[in-house]
């Protein structure tokens, strides 16, 4: 269940830990629109509170489990805007997640100014999406000089 502790900031819970975010804002898609409307959908752009947690993977597991059982319940929809069709963060300095209920998109900025892209259309856990996001940057990264793993966290938070 998603709570609001105060003014943008917001609590879900999952397997008793609660994890804390800020809304940054609620935009139009500028992908998605509501079949059968001439309606977009929403974005809700987040950001997560500073936990020294967020390096651990079974950390970022269990965020992408919780964001997907609020996803499959319609509470973003319920507790911010009709129609919020994705979520948006990072999930580190230069991975932006865009998640939906059975869809990830991790979007992974680099240093020569390229975006490289690595999608998941449908997972059953969350560790099972981070692994399946560390093998498609790592097969994106096979013709290149550098390799761009998801799960590679050293970078700042």
């Amino acid at each position: 269940m998603i709570e609001r502790v105060k003014d943008s900031i917001y609590r879900i819970a999952y397997q008793g830990k609660a994890i804390t975010f800020k809304v940054l804002e609620v935009k139009e898609s500028n992908h998605m629109w509501i079949v059968g409307r001439e309606e977009k959908g929403k974005e809700l752009h987040i950001e997560f509170e500073p936990n020294e947690e967020r390096e651990d993977m079974q950390y970022c597991a269990n965020l992408l489990n919780a964001l997907k059982e609020a996803s499959k319940k319609n509470e973003f929809s319920e507790v911010f805007e009709k129609f919020i069709l994705e979520v948006v963060f990072k999930l580190n300095e230069r991975v932006t997640i865009r998640f939906s209920a059975n869809n990830i998109r991790a979007e992974l900025e680099s240093s020569d100014g390229k975006t490289r892209i690595a999608e998941t259309s449908f997972y059953a856990d969350g560790m099972s999406a981070l692994n399946e996001l560390d093998r498609l940057f790592l097969k994106l990264g096979e013709d290149t000089e550098n390799l761009w793993i998801c799960s590679d966290f050293e970078d700042e938070w």
